[in-house]
């Protein structure tokens, strides 16, 4: 069988968050910019701001274009007591995409033969201290797309293939460290299956399909898996614009999907990021802030989500 070309993507905006580590009350933002340059915001939790960034500006005469893909995706994780940034960037053989570190220190990643990644998504997630795992797509010669992973820092090593069937071979990656209850702690992925399904590992979250190609957002708090996707346009309350579901499940087996209906409208070419706020609030599961590219402003805006509904 040969290799299938890789599937067109449009251009997009790749976004990834982070607690800052020495003041739990910030957050950075890390994102592409408009001369393929990695960018970093940082905001109060206390005060999400207004719409930062403006991806619909041009790009700077003067400054010599970087190389992070475009799409592409950014994943972020606190790793060995450091802020560790991943990416995808462009080889200098035309069609190669190289999966690097991009911070602290610049580093292609060892992971197989250049092209090492042959689609632009990864996603990467840690326990905060020594242990992690960074996910990412394949173009494999013969079997087709594939996600495979490799513990982190992933400087060294062969990454190891996910048993998995109907990946769609445009789907974007979601990651996230921690434990179920019953399970040991572990690196989880979620992915789209080619029936538009967004899917956290042995889970399919049936109930709601996502929008093709949807950016997918995962985390842990406490115990539960939290899962955030876009839908399909009109498939929230508002007719026009993607919705941003929420899906929660502890056992990866069953999950509740619910409609973040007061989300200001995301861009349909964004990924979505998502962190843990830890607080008293909601029998001290604490709340979840989202960062991503609104539709209207097609800046980089965050929201909290209160998870005042939260239900398994």
């Amino acid at each position: 069988m040969s290799s299938r070309a890789p599937p067109h993507t449009p251009k997009m905006a790749a976004v990834a968050s982070i607690t800052n580590p020495v003041s739990a009350d910030e957050f950075f933002v890390f994102h592409n910019d408009n001369n393929s340059h990695l960018r970093v915001l940082k905001k109060f939790k206390s005060d999400l701001g207004e719409p930062t960034f403006d991806f619909s500006s041009a790009s700077v005469p003067d400054v010599p274009s970087g190389n992070i893909a475009n799409p592409s995706s950014l994943g972020v994780v606190l790793y060995d007591n450091m802020v560790n940034v991943y990416g995808v960037l462009n080889g200098t053989t035309a069609g190669d995409l190289l999966i690097c570190r991009l911070s602290p220190g610049f580093e292609v990643l060892q992971i197989g033969e250049a092209p090492l990644a042959n689609t632009s998504s990864i996603a990467v997630c840690s326990d905060g201290k020594s242990k992690g795992t960074l996910f990412y797509i394949v173009n494999d010669t013969d079997r087709g797309y594939r996600i495979k992973f490799v513990k982190l820092p992933g400087t060294s090593g062969t990454g190891e293939e996910l048993r998995i069937l109907g990946l769609k071979p445009t789907s974007y990656l979601g990651a996230a460290y921690g434990e179920l209850p019953g399970k040991a702690t572990n690196g989880y992925v979620a992915y789209q299956d080619e029936d538009n399904i967004v899917t956290p590992t042995a889970g399919k979250i049936v109930n709601r399909r996502g929008l093709p190609k949807t950016p997918i957002a995962t985390l842990f708090v406490g115990n539960y898996l939290l899962v955030y996707f876009l839908g399909s346009v009109g498939s929230g309350t508002q007719p026009d614009f993607s919705p941003i579901f929420r899906a929660v499940t502890n056992d990866v087996q069953s999950f509740t999907v619910q409609i973040l209906d007061q989300a200001q409208p995301p861009s349909g070419y964004t990924q979505l990021t998502a962190i843990a706020s830890p607080s008293t609030r909601n029998d001290r599961l604490g709340t979840v802030i989202l960062s991503y590219v609104e539709k209207d402003s097609n800046s980089i805006v965050s929201f909290e989500d209160d998870l005042a509904s939260l239900a398994v």
